[in-house]
């Protein structure tokens, strides 16, 4: 390479954020990689987010990555940073994904009909890994860190570099105390699975993949430890679940009140709820225009936000009534009101909406009891209103809901 390798992984970093900021930019990216050089599209996606630190870097995915940015971009990244002979040895070669043989057998004791407890060891989570058998699913996990652009946005798997450090540092020192990594196989994938109470274990044929539902921080610092040396090992406690993702949330929930996150976070992940029940019904409703797209990170509309200004607005002072019947009234109401906006304004839907502008909304849904007849030209300006120059420097992405910040954004569309 012309540059050394920490100027190259840095240039990678800031074009690859180039593509993360544009719409599915990123997955083009890995897709066009894994079709140039069979490089898995996780790993593309973990270098670009930054998730692969520089000392770990590998040159071959660095170069595959360039290559990719340059049929994106019309950049000439490989001339510049590689040499010919570079160029000419990394433009045929191929990433090789190990394979891992079938059946997995995993020790372990049955808790529950969809939850196993065991032991292991960091070189099984390596094999898996290696395999690209172990996947971060965005739906059933903690909400993602929004990046800001200028006009452009991008979602990232929030890391505390910090707490992968501190692991690293215990597992070097050799005083690591195994903990639980949860490894959840999906509803949804190509699955042939039993547990065999004689032998005690879980035995798997086949699987795609398994989600790594808790315990990422310390995965992250297991396979970073590993890259930089390949014997290293220690048992781990196994926790295997097949759960649906709502139980995993509430899992996570739950998990949670042991070692708190965001409230705003944390209590989307209360699948018990009355507002994010709400919402998961909303979400699941055939005649809602938006139907699916109820997301905890990159959905139109953000599942956490909107669930907040729905509790806030309907279940705040409801501890006497009947809660069942409540939240099939907000049910409906939500769904004519956001369809009758989006009959006017569907551009609104295609922002990137803030707290104040899920309070806007619901604001007018409970006023007029769902049935809205605005204009356009009424929606625009109560949306201009509160994304005013002296709002936004008030009230800006609040990530907590006030009587105060109610009383402002109310005002401004009065």
């Amino acid at each position: 390479m012309f540059e050394t390798k920490k100027e190259t992984y840095n240039i990678m970093l800031k074009e690859g954020e180039k593509v993360l900021l544009e719409y599915k930019g990123a997955n083009n990216l890995a897709q066009i990689v894994f079709e140039n050089h069979n490089v898995p599209k996780g790993i593309t996606l973990d270098y670009i987010n930054g998730r692969v630190k520089e000392d770990n870097a590998n040159e071959f995915i660095l170069y595959c990555v360039f290559e990719g940015l340059d049929q994106i971009q019309k950049t000439q990244h490989i001339k510049k940073l590689y040499t010919e002979i570079e160029q000419k040895k990394y433009s045929i070669q191929q990433y090789e994904v190990k394979r891992i043989s079938f059946p997995i057998k995993i020790k372990c004791m049955q808790v529950s009909y969809d939850q196993w407890i065991g032991i292991s060891d960091i070189k099984f989570l390596m094999e898996l890994r290696a395999a690209q058998l172990i996947n971060y699913n965005t739906n059933a996990q903690r909400t993602m860190e929004r990046v800001v652009k200028g006009k452009k946005e991008y979602y990232k798997i929030t890391l505390n570099e910090g707490a992968i450090k501190s692991i690293r540092n215990l597992c070097s020192n050799k005083v690591y105390i195994p903990n639980t990594i949860t490894l959840n196989i999906p509803e949804d994938n190509n699955n042939d699975w039993y547990y065999d109470n004689k032998e005690k274990e879980l035995v798997i044929n086949n699987i795609d993949y398994f989600d790594i539902s808790d315990g990422y921080h310390r995965y992250m610092a297991f396979s970073r430890e590993s890259d930089k040396d390949p014997e290293f090992n220690l048992p781990v406690e196994l926790r295997i679940i097949s759960f649906p993702d709502d139980k995993v949330r509430q899992f996570i929930f739950q998990e949670d009140q042991k070692t708190q996150m965001k409230k705003l976070d944390s209590q989307s992940m209360n699948m018990n709820a009355p507002s994010n029940i709400v919402l998961e019904r909303l979400n699941e409703s055939f005649d809602f225009y938006y139907k699916g797209e109820i997301s905890r990170n990159e959905g139109r509309i953000n599942f956490s936000k909107l669930s907040m200004v729905v509790d806030y607005f309907y279940f705040k002072n409801t501890k006497d009534q009947n809660i069942n019947q409540l939240i099939r009234e907000v049910v409906k109401e939500l769904k004519i009101g956001l369809n009758a906006i989006a009959d006017t304004s569907s551009w609104i839907f295609d922002k990137k909406l803030i707290l104040q502008d899920y309070i806007l909304l619901v604001d007018l849904i409970k006023k007029n009891k769902g049935e809205i007849e605005l204009e356009d030209k009424q929606i625009k300006r109560y949306y201009e209103n509160i994304h005013s120059e002296k709002i936004n420097k008030i009230f800006y992405d609040k990530s907590n809901i006030t009587s105060s910040l109610v009383a402002t954004v109310v005002g401004c569309i009065k």
